[in-house]
């Protein structure tokens, strides 16, 4: 991402400059230009005789200066500057054609970078949902097996406690058969002693 941003701040340093140079260069053309076509002013002092200002008042009023069009211009700039002019032009034009070439880059590059990001995220998403749906069945599996267990070892613990209480039930039924025929034998013993 840096890079990106290091291409757009020397882009955007490159048109400034651009527009900068382009500035003075006008600039300039306006100051030669206007030192060809400035209205000449009289140096020498005004005529003693008024024949002579006579015939030096249509002198004295300067032709209306001519603009100079965008040929002219040009060629004043070729004889003043020279071929730096078109050197900087082919380095503007060459810095233009970088910066588009650059710019296409970024593009391409940032496409790329978006289309892995979103192929990520949708792998992302089908882990996660792969890793909750195997951790439901875990969960569930879990859960069946736990409610077996817990069945069975119910089941387990009520069997010993039915077994333990119908042995609880059949002491309890020998003690009672046992106490009847306790009684009954006093109740013999207390007949045979009366009868004795």
């Amino acid at each position: 991402m840096t890079k990106v941003y290091d291409a757009l701040r020397r882009a955007e340093e490159t048109r400034a400059q651009r527009q900068e140079n382009d500035t003075e260069s006008e600039a300039k053309t306006h100051t030669l230009s206007d030192l060809f076509t400035a209205p000449k002013t009289e140096t020498a002092s005004a005529p003693a005789t008024p024949d002579a200002s006579a015939a030096a008042a249509p002198e004295a009023a300067p032709a209306p200066a001519a603009t100079p069009t965008g040929g002219e211009l040009d060629r004043l700039r070729e004889i003043v500057f020279g071929s730096q002019i078109s050197d900087f032009d082919t380095a503007v034009a060459g810095l233009e054609a970088k910066l588009a070439h650059e710019e296409e880059q970024v593009k391409l590059e940032m496409e790329k970078l978006e289309k892995r990001l979103e192929e990520r995220l949708v792998e992302i998403d089908t882990r996660t949902t792969r890793g909750q749906t195997e951790l439901r069945d875990q969960i569930l599996k879990m859960s069946n097996e736990l409610c077996e267990m817990i069945t069975t070892r119910g089941d387990h613990v009520l069997k010993i406690a039915n077994e333990g209480l119908a042995d609880l039930r059949q002491r309890k039924l020998d003690e009672g058969q046992f106490t009847g025929l306790l009684r009954k034998l006093a109740s013999e013993i207390e007949t045979k002693s009366k009868a004795a």
